[in-house]
């Protein structure tokens, strides 16, 4: 499928996922699990984005290579994330887990992993690191919006945790990016958190 249809595979890789799936073949599986569910946030298809990245969340534990498994969940926890306030809102208990879980991993990989898939070794980071390798996480999405979002929900945690100096300071420079659509749910919210923290 992957050789034949390449185009298929771009376009709907829930296909090649349950292929690999039903094979047993589980870490072939997960990137195209993954990729769906990216893709389905995309599209503002949220519980099909749950569904999705569930499915990779659950096929993770699941696989023998565990080098890259941190990044992965990581990666995997903050989309979910992101789903999950689309589909429950911004204050529901599996969002608050799903970013606290992120959190947790991402000091649990405070260098990130290196070139050979071994996490790199170096001292534990600060909340404020772990928000910056979270940002870098939407720049790789290439969506200002995904940073957004993932900035907002990451602040209100931190603002539940009486943290609310580094919640500002994380949110305020991805709202200042944006020139315009500030009739939007996400940049209304942002502005409306950023009054409260100030």
């Amino acid at each position: 499928m992957e050789t034949r249809f390449p185009d298929l595979v771009q376009t709907e890789p829930e296909l090649v996922a349950h292929r690999y799936t039903e094979a047993g073949c589980t870490e072939q599986a997960l990137p195209y699990w993954q990729r769906a569910g990216q893709q389905a946030l995309q599209r503002s298809a949220n519980l099909e984005a749950v569904r999705r990245l569930t499915t990779a969340l659950e096929l993770l534990v699941t696989c023998s290579d565990t080098s890259t498994w941190a990044q992965q969940e990581l990666e995997l926890q903050i989309a979910l994330g992101q789903a999950l306030m689309a589909t429950k809102g911004y204050t529901a208990p599996e969002v608050e887990q799903t970013y606290a879980r992120a959190r947790a991993l991402c000091q649990q990989v405070p260098g990130g992993i290196s070139r050979s898939g071994a996490p790199s070794p170096s001292r534990q980071p600060s909340g404020t690191a772990c928000a910056a390798r979270t940002r870098r996480l939407g720049c790789r999405q290439q969506a200002k919006s995904w940073e957004l979002r993932t900035a907002l929900s990451l602040s209100r945690l931190w603002q539940q945790e009486g943290k609310r100096a580094e919640a500002y300071e994380l949110l305020a420079p991805i709202y200042g990016w944006f020139t315009e659509g500030f009739d939007t749910a996400d940049l209304q919210d942002a502005k409306a958190l950023l009054e409260e923290l100030a």
